[in-house]
């Protein structure tokens, strides 16, 4: 019969494991960063929210994507959320001075993490996961309570109420059809858009249009979020999804800009 073994075990040295919370396991951030840049754009312009519709799902679904691909690649979630919410930021740059910039905020936040990390004594990179997190739903929460004070919610009621369409009819008359001409202020909000963001009454230049004869839309909507796309489905005279017209792409926006300019 052996007799049993009454030796002290060891003491265990050193802290003690910490388990990762539960809404720090998983970086969801990257897509939360997708979700905000769009609803930033949403909430500082009027475009109707039917066409705001197609590209969140885009953003949401192409974030989620480089962030499933960064895994594949690391092998580490905590690393493949940091990579790619920093490739979401650089995508969303418009030209190299942007991308700069955003590279070194980009780098300073990197810092700033690890110092953050260190300052806990917790891991660098399940900390910044965990930090991210809180800070992309503190974010969504700001963004929200922003359009509410901004009445997207009524503006949202508009946008799906059923169209009315304007009744038509044959043109009376046999007098040639007048000459049309589209003058496009690029970048000019309406009424209450310039009130809302900028404080600025347009009521005296509107007046004036309205006593030459024109008629002013207080209402009115752009279909898309970007010049081109307007412009296309303008002179189509539907949406660009029931049109042969090309796809929109940087080049093509360019080449628009390049022709405005001359």
């Amino acid at each position: 019969m052996v007799a049993p073994d009454h030796r002290l075990l060891p003491a265990q040295t050193g802290p003690p494991p910490q388990h990762e919370p539960a809404w720090a396991r998983i970086p969801f951030y990257p897509v939360l960063l997708g979700f905000a840049l769009v609803a930033v754009a949403y909430i500082q312009t009027d475009v109707s929210v039917l066409a705001v519709l197609r590209t969140l799902g885009a953003v949401l679904v192409g974030s989620l994507a480089i962030y499933l691909i960064a895994w594949l690649l690391v092998r580490n979630r905590h690393l493949a959320g940091l990579i790619a919410a920093a490739a979401i930021v650089l995508l969303r740059t418009s030209d190299w001075p942007h991308a700069l910039v955003a590279v070194l905020l980009l780098g300073l936040a990197a810092v700033a993490l690890v110092v953050f990390a260190r300052v806990r004594k917790t891991p660098v990179l399940p900390g910044a996961t965990g930090l991210l997190n809180v800070g992309a739903w503190a974010l969504v929460l700001v963004l929200v309570v922003q359009a509410a004070v901004s009445g997207i919610p009524g503006r949202i009621a508009a946008d799906v109420r059923p169209f009315t369409p304007l009744p038509g009819g044959a043109r009376a008359g046999t007098d040639p059809p007048p000459d049309i001409y589209v003058i496009m202020l690029e970048d000019y909000p309406r009424a209450d858009t310039l009130s809302r963001l900028f404080d600025f009454d347009n009521s005296a230049f509107l007046g004036a249009l309205e006593s030459d004869g024109f008629t002013v839309s207080a209402n009115s909507r752009a279909n898309y979020m970007y010049t081109a796309l307007n412009l296309t489905a303008l002179f189509q005279m539907d949406y660009l999804g029931a049109t042969s017209a090309l796809p929109y792409s940087r080049g093509a926006d360019q080449r628009v800009r390049a022709a405005d300019d001359e």
